[in-house]
């Protein structure tokens, strides 16, 4: 077989099986290779192995399944790959460990061998003595993220055994994988790190030290032990306690929203174990202290062992505390609130007790954070879709919930009843709705900025996205009055098709029915919720119905109850930096950065604040600073963070920075990471960036203005800031006409990426022109008022100059060498300066250019594709472009 090998082969075999198109025609040649190879005695036996098994070989991209199949079946694969790789992957963890256990050493080290792949200890043989063993870790693998480090620790201590023991004899691969595990603790230069050509590439790397490595009980000393029997004893009498244990949730929430994170904490963990609303608000606080942990695999995103072995324990401790108080239901039971709906599953809840309703509530938040937490630490796909389905079962628990309530209300209308009353005696009170509120609203909000196509798909399996129900939901949470959107502007948007059908917008107010200081113990996030999307969202997309005075509103109302909250004292700071105030917002950051000292992740949100207000001001030293910490702190993004560094340091002085930078700009490739098994885009964008650098012989155009760009700090840059980014672009265009003779080929440019500069250049001067036309600052008004606001002519005439500078780069975009995105960017750019001169024919048109790969269907793209050419950070111009529209349909409304 060796023989046979093409270099094409050879090349393959070289790389990891994480496959990409690029890859394909040695994908084939190796196929053919391998079909020689059927006679194999080995092979045959192969074939006697599940196909499944085989496959689980690698994270079943569709290019090995292919390869795998023709091997063991000798036929063609005529199926759907997508489908057959989320079929492979849903059952990958279980199969694994079988294989670690069944599949003969020969025949495994063949399958590697083919796939370019080395065996690690963790894949080998284990004794058969410690099957049994493995066996069980197997059926628990799907609710353990951290099997890899306990199948490999425990296999040294039964090892270790074993070699104590003499009459115990080993195994030759046994004594082996002893002295490779000790190597790894004994070496100081070397990261104790599991092989990363490991054949099981979608269990997490964690390191392997004794320490980190220890089973849960050892990570969380801190915590009481899980004692299930002593447990249901103290939950007997939860009823009577219900409304002492929710008076200490609003205490320890008042500490938590004054920046008194260490006594909040510690007043949760007197009750851990014995209060179910203490122990969900302790786990709550274990995740948002789980610190992000440099595991030595760079491609992998995982949090410190002890922080997320302690998220993981108070998460399970309060799903099961909640689980215990929640009524029990049979799986008749089950299928028949699948078959029954909704409505079925709102009967269900109205039978509960008040306390039953509570636990219902607890537990679909603590599924949730688990679902999200445990995402964010295991990078396969199993994780996500596994994950999916507990996000779903929480979704429809607030769904149920919030459907019941709307039952109550109905019913108390038409029987003439008083609100607050009948929620009383359905065992409904303000803690309880303001959760059932937040849930809804935050769920329905979340979905409706996403795109229309990826919406439709989440449609099918059951979720909504209406983003008036989930404003209204949160205001009604928060203690607000609705506010009539039709006054605005706003209302009559069109929902999601499934949220359309049959929603319900019961208007009422939250009840004061138990003893309460808070007026609902979720009533802040409610809040933090409805800031979110008039503040913080806002900074990254164009939304129609920002209601800044509401903001400002709520601001004031949370800082005359908690002047000295790091939370809301943060959101005021990114309240300015939407107005254009970058001055402001640094100087409140400075204020806020007092009050976070006791979590240090807490302060890392100014830092980056802090870097983004630093570039809008153009103090690229400032800025840079700031990014420096965070890399040297922060362990979120440190591909996000170096590239940054490196682009102000550039931006700041080319030449006295250029070898640092050029150093910078090497490790952001190294740097990168993924999450649920897929690349973080903006890294991805910036690995990209970093290898033009190299590829340019070090040197990149404005480097400082892309990342600002990216982050939309264009739109919030005061004007004088402005002039001064327009002198920098408008020396960079100078330059690069110098280099560009008048008799010059065209199609000779100067260098290779020569028109992917111009074309950048041009995009940055038509977004700063218009900016300082019509700032977007000025837009964020209600609709009604926008759609009368009108350029006057000077307006008009920079506007103009701004589009020709956007409509060179459709012109030039089929030159561009590697960055394809400006085109679409400058499409959705395009479409939002129309929309500002009210030209809402033109602006459809660019944005839905900007939505196919930047060409309009009948526009003739010159060898370019329409929509054919993938692009960095397409994800992002489509929730961009699609809330953009969203905010045209409304503008077009409103003038007809």
């Amino acid at each position: 077989m060796q023989d046979t090998q093409s270099e094409a082969e050879r090349q393959y075999r070289r790389q990891p099986s994480h496959l990409d198109a690029s890859r394909s025609q040695s994908v084939a040649t190796s196929s053919t290779c391998i079909k020689k190879s059927k006679t194999d005695p080995e092979v045959v036996i192969c074939r006697k192995f599940s196909l499944l098994t085989i496959v689980s070989l690698t994270i079943a991209t569709p290019q090995v399944i292919w390869l795998l199949y023709e091997l063991i079946t000798g036929q063609k694969m005529n199926v759907n790959f997508a489908a057959v790789a989320m079929t492979l992957t849903a059952a990958q963890p279980l199969i694994d460990c079988s294989l670690i256990i069944y599949m003969d050493r020969p025949i495994r080290n063949k399958i590697l061998a083919w796939l370019g792949r080395k065996a690690s200890p963790l894949e080998r043989s284990v004794s058969s003595e410690r099957e049994k063993k493995v066996q069980e870790l197997c059926r628990t693998v799907l609710t353990r993220p951290l099997l890899t480090q306990r199948l490999t620790f425990d296999r040294y201590n039964t090892f270790n055994q074993r070699k104590k023991h003499p009459a115990a004899k080993m195994s030759d691969d046994e004594d082996n994988d002893l002295d490779q595990f000790e190597d790894a603790q004994d070496s100081p230069n070397s990261s104790p790190t599991l092989n990363v050509d490991d054949p099981f590439p979608h269990i997490p790397h964690k390191r392997l030290s004794t320490v980190s490595s220890m089973a849960s009980e050892d990570f969380a000393k801190d915590l009481p032990s899980f004692d299930k029997k002593a447990i249901k004893a103290l939950l007997e009498n939860a009823d009577e306690t219900l409304d002492n244990d929710i008076r200490d949730v609003e205490l320890g929430t008042e500490y938590f929203l004054n920046s008194r994170f260490d006594d909040a904490e510690s007043l949760f963990l007197a009750k851990y174990l014995s209060s179910m609303y203490c122990t969900h608000a302790y786990a709550i606080i274990s995740v948002l202290k789980a610190r992000i942990h440099d595991s030595g695999c760079h491609s992998l995103m995982t949090f410190e062992p002890a922080d997320l072995d302690k998220a993981f324990k108070s998460l399970k401790a309060s799903v099961y505390i909640s689980s215990q108080i929640r009524a029990k239901q049979s799986i008749l039971s089950q299928m028949s609130s699948m078959v029954g709906g909704l409505d079925k599953e709102a009967s269900r809840i109205a039978g509960l007790t008040r306390l039953q309703k509570h636990a219902e509530l607890n537990f679909a938040e603590a599924y949730l954070l688990k679902a999200l937490l445990s995402i964010l630490s295991d990078s396969s796909m199993v994780a996500l879709v596994r994950e999916g389905l507990h996000i779903k079962n929480a979704y429809g628990i607030f769904q149920a919930c919030y459907r019941f309530v709307e039952n109550v209300l109905e019913e108390a209308e038409t029987s003439g009843k008083d609100a607050d009353a009948a929620l009383a005696q359905a065992g409904v009170d303000e803690h309880f709705l303001t959760g059932v509120l937040h849930g809804v609203g935050m769920f329905e909000m979340i979905f409706s900025l996403l795109p229309g196509r990826i919406l439709r798909i989440f449609e099918m399996i059951g979720f909504t996205g209406d983003r008036e129900f989930a404003i209204s939901r949160l205001e009604i949470g928060g203690g607000w009055p609705v506010h009539d959107r039709s006054i605005k502007g706003t209302s009559g948007r069109k929902a999601s098709k499934a949220a359309s059908s049959g929603r319900r917008q019961t208007i009422f107010k939250i009840p004061k029915v138990a003893t309460s200081t808070s007026g609902g113990i979720r009533k802040f996030i409610c809040d933090l919720n409805l800031l979110a999307y008039h503040v913080l969202i806002p900074a990254l997309l164009p939304l129609p119905d920002i209601d800044l005075a509401f903001a400002r509103e709520i601001l004031d109302a949370q800082l005359q109850k908690h002047p000295t909250s790091f939370i809301f004292l943060l959101l005021s700071g990114l309240y300015e930096k939407i107005l254009a105030r970058p001055a402001i917002t640094a100087s409140r950051l400075e204020q806020v950065q007092q009050y976070g000292a006791e979590w240090k992740q807490l302060i890392d949100i100014t830092y980056w604040e802090m870097g983004i207000a630093k570039a809008i001001m153009l103090d690229w030293s400032g800025a840079a600073n700031c990014y420096a910490h965070l890399y040297a702190v922060n362990k979120w993004s440190k591909a996000v963070y170096r590239f940054q560094q490196a682009a102000c340091m550039y931006q700041a002085d080319a030449e006295k920075y250029k070898t640092q930078v050029d150093t910078m700009m090497k490790e952001i490739a190294k740097l990168t990471k993924k999450v649920a098994g897929k690349s973080i885009p903006v890294e991805k964008f910036f690995a990209r960036k970093s290898r033009k650098w190299t590829l340019q012989g070090g040197r990149l155009l404005l480097p400082g203005l892309e990342c600002l760009y990216i982050w939309n700090g264009f739109d919030f840059m005061p004007k004088e800031h402005l002039y001064q980014a327009l002198d920098l672009i408008n020396d960079a265009l100078r330059k690069l006409d110098s280099q560009l003779p008048p008799s010059a080929d065209q199609d000779k440019p100067p260098y290779e990426t020569y028109f992917d500069d111009l074309c950048l250049a041009r995009f940055f001067k038509g977004v700063v022109m218009r900016e300082l036309a019509m700032p977007t600052s000025v837009t964020l008004i209600p609709m009604v008022e926008e759609a009368k606001l009108r350029p006057n002519t000077e307006q008009v005439n920079d506007l103009k100059d701004a589009a020709r500078a956007l409509d060179f780069i459709k012109v030039v975009a089929p030159r561009i060498h590697l960055d394809h995105y400006i085109l679409p960017f400058s499409r959705y750019e395009h479409g939002r300066l129309a929309m500002r001169m009210g030209d809402y024919g033109k602006a459809r048109i660019e944005f839905q250019a900007a939505l196919n790969g930047g060409f309009a269907d009948d526009e003739d793209s010159s060898g370019w594709r329409a929509g054919s050419r993938k692009y960095s950070l397409e994800g992002s111009i489509q929730i961009r472009t699609h809330n953009a529209l969203a905010k045209l349909e409304i503008l077009e409304k409103t003038i007809s």
